[in-house]
């Protein structure tokens, strides 16, 4: 028991801890749009994000059911703006330029 009776909880690091960047833990940008997508669409399984880099850009394409392509598209475009926009972001950071394109299956 720890102060004034409280457990204390261990915490055992993983057995291969994560790269940090800049305070965050480094994974690929896919990885990071496939997780967003995910949130926000009726069938997370059915969704999927291919990179594909041609002549310097590196296009992020996301496969998703085809129910679910307005929801990720949004309200005048709004949502996969935002996507695209924190992309961007993203691959500022990293020093490449990223697209996000939306595929049906």
């Amino acid at each position: 028991m720890g102060e004034q009776g409280c457990p204390v909880v261990r915490h055992r690091p993983p057995a291969r801890a994560p790269r940090l960047r800049g305070g965050l833990i480094a994974v690929g940008a896919a990885e990071d749009l496939l997780a967003v997508v995910r949130l926000l669409v009726d069938e997370p399984r059915e969704v999927a994000v291919d990179e594909v880099t041609a002549e310097g850009v590196v296009e992020l394409r996301v496969r998703l059911a085809a129910g679910d392509r307005g929801k990720l598209i949004g309200r005048r475009g709004r949502t996969i703006d935002a996507l695209r926009a924190l992309a961007r972001v993203r691959g500022e950071r990293d020093g490449r330029d990223l697209e996000v394109e939306l595929h049906e299956d």
